[in-house]
């Protein structure tokens, strides 16, 4: 059985600021790739507020930068 996911309004990059929590230059920026700090910030968040119990599956990360944000 699959459990419906509850509706949420949509996030975009420039509602995410910069989180105390995140550190885009200390925790990603050592990772060679091509996301940008603000979908950095976007990825964070978005993780940050997904219902807990609900999975988040990432497919094609190139050396690992947005996982890093999901995580």
């Amino acid at each position: 059985m699959v459990t419906p996911i509850p509706e949420r309004s949509a996030l975009s990059a420039s509602d995410c600021p910069d989180s105390a929590e995140f550190d885009f230059a200390t925790d990603v920026s050592h990772v060679e790739g091509w996301l940008t700090r603000g979908e950095g910030a976007f990825l964070y968040e978005t993780a940050k507020h997904t219902a807990g119990g609900l999975a988040i599956v990432e497919i094609g990360s190139f050396k690992g930068r947005s996982t890093i944000c999901l995580a």
